[in-house]
């Protein structure tokens, strides 16, 4: 095939196909191409469909001008045989009839132009090459695009599919010992193998404790891990119950009590009595409310305090976190709840990096998945900020249960 059209020697260097059966016409034809000063190309006319069809797939022309009538075919049939547009090389339909319907008929079956060959000139003939090799050229480009984007995508839901089942092994391989140690720990704890004697009873006691809780904390790390990969590859479902929001709660608190008590950072809750029952997947949206809460004493100095509250608010049920932090720049908002973004940088404390520990890590990454949750849930979660003066993260869901019930799939 030739490369870009040059419009003063279009036709040179061309291999020019003519399927004609008619010895006149095809006379009339290639004489029209030989008398015009700009080609200089070769020609080959083909008399019948088979003979053409041949060439066509043999792939050794520039172009192809079909006639209406061949015989007992016509040309359309030749050119919905040889793949229409598919076809690497671009078909010309000529016809006597000047009827509208035919040119109709010629670009449905794959034709990428139409002429009249009443009357037919040397200049029609080139002005016609133009645009369809003009044509037929862009139209390769945009085919090259597609199939480059469609590269481009499978690759991307390769790496996709195999960083959720590198998770997943992952997550495997961390449960089964997390399991033993859980189990171990509920073990001392309980007594089961004897009591533990001696002056530091109370101490080991304690140490089985935080042991246990630790683990209880990794595990559910681990679990909200694979939860964001599942959720970035659309392949979690929600399980909507009746849930207590002073549970959830109160739970967060637990989870990120060691976080908080590091840095000296009260973290208080206040939800009204006659809150009424709402619906949600009480597991993730803990999974929302750990990461916003975890993130607020990541940003917030030590001796700082960070606020739960809730409330209803137009049949929605609204949870904001406010923290006492140093706020963020209304720009950055937007880019911190995007995937793969660095998590939210709080001030260093003494000895330790303000990022080194796994409860804002994880945070950092959750911030996009909190937000494809809220949304799974028919919610919202948007972030207000006035550096010096905190951030005030709000998440928003439907308290109707019925509304959740009949949820767009």
């Amino acid at each position: 095939m030739t490369g870009s059209v040059n419009f003063v020697t279009v036709g040179q260097n061309m291999r020019i196909l003519i399927v004609e059966d008619s010895d006149a016409e095809a006379f009339l034809i290639e004489t029209l191409f030989c008398n015009a000063g700009a080609f200089t190309g070769e020609l080959v006319r083909a008399k019948d469909v088979e003979k053409a069809l041949e060439h066509i797939e043999a792939g050794a022309f520039d172009i192809v001008f079909v006639d209406h009538f061949l015989g007992a075919a016509t040309g359309t049939a030749l050119i919905q045989g040889a793949g229409g547009r598919k076809c690497p090389t671009p078909m010309i339909l000529m016809s006597g009839l000047g009827s509208p319907a035919v040119e109709a008929e010629a670009l449905e079956a794959g034709a990428v132009d139409y002429i009249d060959k009443d009357p037919l000139s040397a200049e029609l003939l080139l002005r016609t090459v133009r645009f369809t090799l003009k044509n037929h050229e862009q139209a390769l480009q945009a085919k090259a695009s597609e199939l480059y984007h469609q590269e481009i995508a499978a690759k991307a839901q390769a790496a996709s599919d195999e960083k959720t089942s590198f998770l997943a092994n992952m997550s495997h391989e961390l449960r089964a010992p997390l399991n033993a140690i859980i189990d171990l720990s509920e073990t001392l704890q309980k007594d089961i193998a004897g009591e533990i004697h001696g002056p530091n009873t109370e101490q080991y006691n304690e140490y089985m404790e935080d042991i246990h809780r630790s683990s209880l904390h990794l595990m559910k790390r681990i679990s909200d891990v694979l939860d964001m990969s599942q959720i970035d590859a659309g392949g979690i479902d929600i399980n909507l119950e009746e849930t207590h929001l002073n549970y959830v709660i109160e739970e967060v608190i637990i989870m990120t009590l060691m976080q908080a008590s590091d840095k000296d950072i009260d973290v208080e809750f206040a939800i009204p009595a006659n809150l009424i029952g709402f619906s949600a997947d009480s597991r993730l949206l803990g999974q929302v409310l750990i990461n916003l809460v975890a993130n607020s004493i990541k940003v917030t100095p030590n001796g700082g305090r960070v606020d739960i509250t809730a409330a209803i608010e137009r049949q929605n049920l609204v949870i904001r976190v406010h923290d006492t932090g140093s706020g963020i720049e209304q720009t950055e908002i937007a880019r911190f709840t995007n995937p793969g973004v660095q998590p939210l940088q709080g001030p260093a404390t003494a000895g330790s990096a303000a990022s080194d520990d796994g409860a804002g890590l994880l945070a950092g990454l959750g911030l996009s998945v909190c937000k494809s949750i809220m949304e799974m849930h028919l919610g919202g979660k948007p972030i207000d900020s006035v550096p010096g003066e905190g951030t005030c993260a709000t998440i928003w869901l439907p308290s109707n249960l019925n509304i959740l019930n009949n949820r767009p799939s």
